[in-house]
């Protein structure tokens, strides 16, 4: 399914979670369906399968979360499946988030750094970044060890890269500028 037709699917079920008062629930057993998922690809292999009936699909994507799975997630998740459409669970949740910080105001940041942050890293980081934006700032985080230290952040298409590798790009390119070009250049 494309991303634009998946975003619609997300709204809609931001809208019906909003209304029926479980978004932080269907938000947080997506979050869950996706790491069982990652943990057993198989079972997302079986959701594709043609030959696997709707209800099985459904019974497989949501067994990690036994009996407590909100109603409306179940639903929601039959009507895909009926419909033939693969459901990509990172994809779907990751739309699920943006709506819902667009709905709420809220200012994504993607953040990469060498190491994991811990809650209360991100959270001095939303503050500052929240300060600088002017609105509310959630981040989102992954780790890149590539970058050796320090941070790269992504606001919509801009990006500030911060890290270590960054930095000695940035040097490396510096120093290989032939003299010359750095003679004609005006000083500021």
């Amino acid at each position: 399914m494309d991303t634009a037709a998946l975003r619609n699917y997300a709204a809609a079920l931001y809208d019906e979670a909003e209304a029926e008062k479980q978004l932080p629930a269907v938000l947080a057993d997506l979050e869950t369906l996706v790491r069982a998922v990652e943990r057993t690809p198989e079972v997302m292999r079986l959701a594709q399968h043609p030959g696997v009936p709707v209800d099985e699909k459904l019974r497989l994507l949501l067994a990690p979360l036994g009996e407590g799975a909100p109603p409306l997630l179940g639903r929601f998740l039959a009507l895909l499946l009926e419909r033939h459409h693969f459901v990509d669970l990172a994809r779907l949740t990751a739309l699920l988030r943006d709506v819902k910080d667009k709905r709420e105001g809220l200012q994504p940041v993607f953040v990469e750094s060498a190491a994991e942050l811990s809650h209360a890293q991100v959270q001095r980081l939303e503050a500052a970044l929240g300060g600088l934006l002017g609105r509310p700032v959630r981040v989102a985080h992954q780790v890149v060890p590539d970058l050796l230290g320090g941070l790269r952040l992504q606001v919509n298409s801009e990006i500030l890269d911060e890290s270590l590798i960054g930095r000695l790009e940035r040097l490396e390119e510096y120093l290989s500028r032939p003299l010359a070009e750095e003679r004609e250049r005006p000083s500021a």
